[in-house]
């Protein structure tokens, strides 16, 4: 697992954690960082960036993915 630079999507302070976005050059902002995370309650390593999606994000993805298995695997 390869480690990045993100940004606190709460206080905007920077931190190192796991890379699970392949960030190249701006720092993923997706994440709280642990102290945010802390007084927020929630489980630090639990962040992940799939669990951080609106709801309209996750219908989207659906769609595509619904879409994608129409087409895959089609015969000719």
């Amino acid at each position: 697992m390869d480690y990045v630079t993100h940004t606190c999507k709460k206080c905007g302070c920077a931190f190192i954690a796991e890379d699970y976005t392949d960030c190249q050059n701006i720092p993923p902002r997706w994440r709280l960082c642990p102290d945010c995370a802390e007084k927020a309650g929630i489980d630090y390593n639990s962040q992940k960036p799939w669990n951080s999606y609106s709801e309209a994000k996750k219908k989207q993805l659906e769609k595509l993915k619904e879409a994608g298995k129409k087409t895959q695997f089609k015969s000719k």
